[in-house]
């Protein structure tokens, strides 16, 4: 929160020193920047066209990246709607948020719940840039079934490390299973840049996906929502799982029977970890 506190001053000295005109000069070449970065958005390079139609060949449409996100956002319209302040300890943990005193005494249903509340607007962005661009692509690339395994099992992972190291700290928000993806991501290019794939990921697609994890990442380094520690066992999870998950990803999907038995494995190595706490 130093760092965001740190950039919010910076920007009102900006505001306060510059004159209207400067502003309004400032104003119009955001907008300007704004309306580019849109347009690169949406335009389609030729070179992503043999990539596209690998993975909708693969799996034709993603289906566990949009559903995550439309229960973040509902959560998070009816947070709004309901009573408390939503950075509040006492409203997160009402809206399922993991803390050791409710979680570790028969409520551990928290450490599924937690990944889809959010303690405001900034914190629900960054959850956003950090799931989408990466998900749409990946969940195309390992199936929907290994992609829904690789989030669950490292944001439950995760969820259980930060109660390991703090017993009054309330961690919301779905960062250390998002950092699974990324652990996924990686054993999955390790395997693809051994196999040596036939259809290359084009630079646009890389940029896409490295912006918003750049945002995504700086916004969890300056937030404490979810340990530090967590986020690292969750990428650690995706990764270690990941290289058993997308063994041959370039040629085929995973088979869902590779999925079950790391499903499998993941209950019994959250089960394991909780049973101490």
């Amino acid at each position: 929160m130093l760092t965001v506190f740190s950039l919010l001053i910076v920007a009102g000295l900006g505001y306060y020193l510059t004159t209207p005109a400067e502003r309004a000069r400032l104003a119009q070449r955001g907008w300007a920047a704004g309306l580019r970065l849109r347009d690169a958005a949406m335009t389609r390079s030729p070179a992503s066209a043999p990539l596209r139609d690998a993975l909708r060949a693969r799996t034709r449409r993603p289906v566990v990246t949009p559903a995550i996100l439309v229960v973040n956002a509902a959560v998070f319209l009816l947070m709004l709607v309901g009573t408390g302040a939503l950075g509040d300890a006492d409203t997160l943990v009402g809206w399922g948020a993991n803390v050791a005193s409710r979680t570790t005494n028969g409520e551990w249903w928290r450490l599924v719940t937690m990944l889809f509340v959010h303690a405001g607007p900034l914190h629900l962005i960054a959850t956003v840039a950090g799931l989408v661009p990466l998900g749409l692509m990946l969940e195309r690339l390992v199936g929907s079934l290994a992609f829904a395994t690789a989030f669950f099992g490292a944001g439950i992972l995760a969820a259980i490390v930060s109660l390991s190291t703090s017993a009054v700290a309330v961690s919301a928000g779905g960062s250390g299973a998002i950092f699974g993806l990324y652990g996924l991501l990686s054993a999955s290019v390790i395997w693809g840049a051994i196999a040596n794939p036939s259809v290359p990921i084009p630079v646009a697609t890389v940029n896409r996906v490295v912006a918003p994890a750049a945002v995504f990442v700086l916004y969890n380094l300056a937030n404490d929502s979810i340990a530090i520690a967590g986020e690292v066992a969750g990428f650690a999870a995706g990764f270690v799982g990941g290289l058993v998950l997308a063994r041959g990803v370039i040629q085929y999907r995973p088979p869902a029977r590779r999925s079950a038995v790391i499903s499998v494995a993941a209950v019994v190595l959250a089960a394991g970890a909780a049973v101490p706490l």
